[in-house]
């Protein structure tokens, strides 16, 4: 384009409006034109909407409203269960969508979102953040070329813990809200980047992502919620190689993201905390750097998809590989509640974060000898896994009964 279009945001408070304190720090670099924005709740954020206002940005009222403007592109950082009825309805205004992650609750409503951009042959991204870092795609070429052999396994752990405040948002750790499909957990929130990017450094190609074809799930909770804060995944997937995927919420010490693709001739190491990816072994061992994956990249990357369509993006068929880990996991086995003694309660500022002790050393157990949690026999509190066959997977019929 050789004009920034014009652009607009849905949410000004919660994530949208760590979007929008972003934005407005980058203003004079943004590649959009930001114009429209709309929040049933902008009265709550006086500050910020006066901001805005001041940059000249123009409030909606509705939703209709703010899509009957003359943005030509938007970002929908909104909760879950908006996700797919949001992106319909902007899809039939005829706009260019950036629809935050995951890009729907459950496996068959990104697929009723693939249906509609289809059919509208409309343009719409998710927001996996890094699928708009070069180094993701650098990866992912070196994995594509033999880096490290033929790739036979890969494991992804992390720990972060989150408190009664958090859990405390209407829509936080629940199965469904007003009658739509969330499942919203650590895989599907917080992490959801992370099991995005171990599933698309894993595909066939540089722009496809690995297609599960079974799963086998441990889901537990620590906190009073109804959903997992705590989960292990194997995760078996067409190629031919198995994942071991370790997340949690409920946990006193922090692992910023780990993730190892163990191939014959190397490994690739993906480590957060040190902002760093490394090849040992392999023919052309080293290390890179990430780039980075702030708001402004996303947007960046969104508006060069918007201009050229051959542009690297997180793609609505990528999702629907999360989607299908997401709810098989869901559907294959209920959640498991930790008791005390195995979970352990203590206070901080944003309120209470009820943890269990050994977590992290549960998992980094568990990767290193790629096992679930259950089979490494080191804690009592762990069920055998349910398993699902994802092949032909097209429909979450719900979450089983609590045994």
């Amino acid at each position: 384009m050789s004009t920034r279009p014009s652009f607009g945001i849905v949410g000004v408070g919660g994530y949208g409006g760590e979007v929008c304190r972003d934005l407005l720090e980058e203003w004079n670099l943004l590649p959009v034109k930001f114009i429209a924005a709309h929040d049933p709740m902008a009265a709550n954020f006086p500050e910020r909407v006066q901001l805005l206002k001041e940059h000249g940005v123009t409030f909606y009222d509705t939703y209709e409203e703010f899509l009957a403007s003359p943005i030509q592109t938007m970002w929908l950082p909104v909760p879950i269960d908006l996700h797919r009825s949001m992106t319909e309805k902007a899809i039939a205004a005829g706009k260019a969508i950036l629809c935050e992650k995951p890009a729907a609750g459950c496996i068959q409503d990104v697929e009723a979102m693939i249906k509609a951009r289809d059919a509208a042959h409309a343009t719409v991204a998710i927001g996996y953040q890094h699928l708009y870092a070069a180094s993701t795609h650098e990866l992912k070429r070196r994995i594509l070329k033999g880096d490290v052999g033929a790739v036979h396994d890969a494991t992804l752990h992390a720990t972060w813990h989150r408190t009664s405040k958090y859990y405390a948002r209407p829509w936080a750790a629940k199965f469904q809200r007003n009658g739509v499909w969330l499942l919203d957990s650590p895989a599907n929130n917080a992490f959801a980047h992370w099991v995005h990017l171990l599933l698309f450094l894993l595909g066939p190609t540089q722009s496809q992502s690995a297609n599960p074809v079974a799963i086998e799930a441990e889901l537990y909770r620590a906190n009073p919620i109804e959903n997992y804060d705590t989960c292990c995944f194997r995760i078996k997937i067409e190629t031919g190689p198995t994942l071991i995927v370790c997340l949690s919420h409920a946990a006193n010490e922090l692992r910023q993201p780990l993730l190892n693709i163990y191939g014959s001739a190397g490994t690739l190491t993906v480590d957060s905390r040190e902002h760093k990816a490394t090849v040992g072994g392999g023919p052309h061992p080293g290390e890179l750097e990430l780039s980075p994956v702030e708001h402004l990249d996303t947007l960046n990357g969104f508006a060069a998809f918007v201009e050229n369509k051959n542009e690297p993006h997180a793609s609505l068929e990528m999702s629907r590989m999360h989607a299908r880990v997401i709810s098989g996991a869901s559907q294959c086995t209920p959640v498991v509640t930790v008791e005390p003694p195995h979970m352990e309660i203590y206070e901080v500022d944003a309120g209470s974060v009820h943890h269990i002790p050994g977590i992290l050393q549960l998992f980094e157990a568990a990767v290193k000898q790629r096992k679930m949690l259950h089979e490494t026999a080191l804690a009592p509190w762990t069920r055998p896994a349910g398993k699902i066959d994802l092949v032909n997977y097209h429909e979450f019929t719900g979450v089983p009964a609590e045994t």
